[in-house]
């Protein structure tokens, strides 16, 4: 539940450093750094729980996350 809570509280916050952003950095260079950002911050926590949260789907997640990378890379 307080992982829900912290995520409520920072996504909009996110979004409005992005559109403060992009009156001067190119839009592929704001997805990109907010990409970056959120593996900086889930890199330690995945590492911590030393992969449980790795299932059985792991290779449609990731083709998942790539496809959204992409999708924000043609954008």
């Amino acid at each position: 539940m307080l992982l829900v809570i912290v995520a409520m509280l920072l996504l909009p916050g996110i979004d409005a450093i992005a559109k403060w952003l992009s009156g001067s950095v190119s839009a592929g260079q704001v997805a990109w750094s907010r990409f970056a950002f959120q593996i900086a911050f889930m890199a330690p926590l995945v590492l911590r729980t030393q992969g449980q949260w790795f299932g059985p789907l792991l290779k449609l997640h990731f083709a998942r996350g790539a496809l959204i990378c992409r999708s924000s890379d043609l954008s």
